[in-house]
Formats: C-alpha cells, sequence, structure tokens
C-alpha cells in the first residue's frame, strides 16, 4: 500500500518527503527498491511465528482452552528517505 502511495504521488506531482511522508508496515524487500526508499515498521517475524504456532497447538491440545488476550512484541522503525521532510 505505502508503495502505491508513493506512485501515487508521483503521478500527482507530489514530492515525497517534501510535500508529504510516506511511511510503511512490515519492512518488506520492496521498502528499500522504491524511490525514495520507504520508511517502515519492522515486526518480529520469528517471534510472531512462533508465537502463533505455541497459540495452535495450545488451543489444539486437549484440556482446557487458553483465555484470549493480547501480547506486546518490540518493532523497530527502518527510517528511510520517505519521511526526511520533518527534520
Amino acid at each position: 500500500m505505502a508503495a502505491g502511495a508513493l506512485r501515487a504521488a508521483a503521478a500527482l506531482g507530489l514530492s515525497v518527503p517534501r510535500d508529504l511522508a510516506v511511511a510503511g508496515f512490515d519492512d518488506s524487500f520492496i521498502a528499500g527498491l522504491t524511490t525514495p526508499p520507504l520508511t517502515s515498521v519492522r515486526q518480529p517475524t520469528a517471534q510472531l511465528a512462533r508465537r502463533a504456532a505455541a497459540m495452535l497447538i495450545a488451543a489444539a491440545g486437549p484440556g482446557e482452552r487458553p483465555a484470549p488476550g493480547s501480547e506486546r512484541l518490540e518493532c523497530t522503525i527502518v527510517e528511510r528517505e520517505s519521511t526526511h521532510a520533518h527534520r
């Protein structure tokens, strides 16, 4: 979506980051290939996968089901050129 926003901004004649700051989520490989390179939130995908698998195994096993809840995992912001206008 954020890469598409960069394309749309360019089509409208907007300069990123001068006229518009754009940030994405997931920090996919595309983030470093866009023009300008895209600032993005990097998630701990290996930790998310391990936690999701553990929750599925617990839910599929015999006995009581674990109560729904929420957890917070650390994310990092990878700042690239698409958000430097604020500096």
